[in-house]
């Protein structure tokens, strides 16, 4: 490709679909969090929801 064809992306840029995914990547990890805070995996936001727990200093 010629110049300014480069399609990367930076560092700092996110997928906006993908937050969730970001705070704990992998979906063990993801799993081991929200049993250790007694959320439901069926939860309709159970990232937001282990985030909120954690920052009313619950879990």
């Amino acid at each position: 490709m010629g110049e300014g064809g480069s399609l990367t992306r930076s560092g700092s840029e996110t997928d906006e679909g993908s937050v969730s995914a970001e705070r704990t990547p992998h979906p063990a990890l993801r799993a081991l969090r929200m049993q250790r805070q007694g959320i439901s995996r069926w939860h309709p936001d159970p990232a937001g929801e282990c985030d909120r727990v954690e920052a009313i200093g619950g879990g």
